[in-house]
């Protein structure tokens, strides 16, 4: 989707450094992007293994302090929030789904989804979780904890919380990478699905050319440098 001259960036990245201390000392792992994302579009980042990938999806959720430059949303300089600020941003603005799921383990899968609603402050927040339980086609398994459910599964429920808020941006780190052919290409479905019914603004960490292929756009990174901006 190519959005029109006069719409403004959703997400706005402004000349973005980020070092980190290591046992080696300090690495640069950012190296001066600018990228902007516009509202309901599809950006995948790519690159190798080390090239700053979802340390650039870190920084974007405000995860990730920065060395140097700017980050906005919706104009809003995340770079000059405080702390609480930043948290209270990506509880209202944000959806991040990972990799290996982060589903709480003493929760079931109903309550997984609710819990973001509740921390929210949704008066309705266990109805709204029962229907996204159905829109991921496990109404079934909804009393059923992390452990009892397959990885497919669980990254449905990780899927379902993540959009259940109805965020302006859900950020995803490799959503298919832990899960078989099969299951990762119904989860793409998934996800796709609802980024157009909810015309969510989506980015993502892949490796899976298969998700890489339906993006809007693409971002190659190559030590910590966007080298491509497809």
């Amino acid at each position: 989707m190519k959005p029109p001259n006069s719409i403004s960036p959703e997400i706005n990245l402004n000349d973005v450094h980020l070092k980190l201390n290591s046992l080696a000392g300090e690495v640069h792992i950012l190296r001066g992007i600018n990228l902007s994302i516009f509202p309901g579009q599809v950006v995948g980042i790519i690159g190798a293994s080390g090239s700053g990938k979802t340390s650039l999806l870190m920084v974007i959720a405000g995860l990730e302090p920065l060395t140097r430059g700017e980050i906005s949303l919706n104009e809003q300089n995340l770079s000059s929030m405080t702390e609480d600020q930043l948290a209270v941003m990506r509880k209202n603005d944000f959806g991040i789904i990972f990799q290996n799921f982060h589903l709480v383990p003493s929760m079931t899968a109903l309550e997984n989804i609710a819990l973001p609603l509740e921390i929210a402050g949704f008066n309705n927040s266990w109805e709204i979780a029962k229907s996204y339980l159905d829109l991921v086609g496990l109404t079934s398994r909804a009393e059923h904890y992390p452990n009892q459910l397959s990885g497919g599964e669980q990254q449905r429920i990780a899927i379902a919380r993540a959009f259940s808020t109805k965020p302006k941006v859900v950020l995803a780190d490799e959503p298919t990478g832990s899960l078989d052919q099969k299951t990762g290409s119904e989860i793409i479905n998934l996800i796709f699905r609802l980024q157009a019914e909810h015309n969510t603004t989506f980015v993502l960490v892949t490796h899976a050319n298969a998700l890489a292929e339906r993006c809007d756009r693409i971002i190659r990174l190559a030590d910590g440098k966007a080298i491509a901006n497809d």
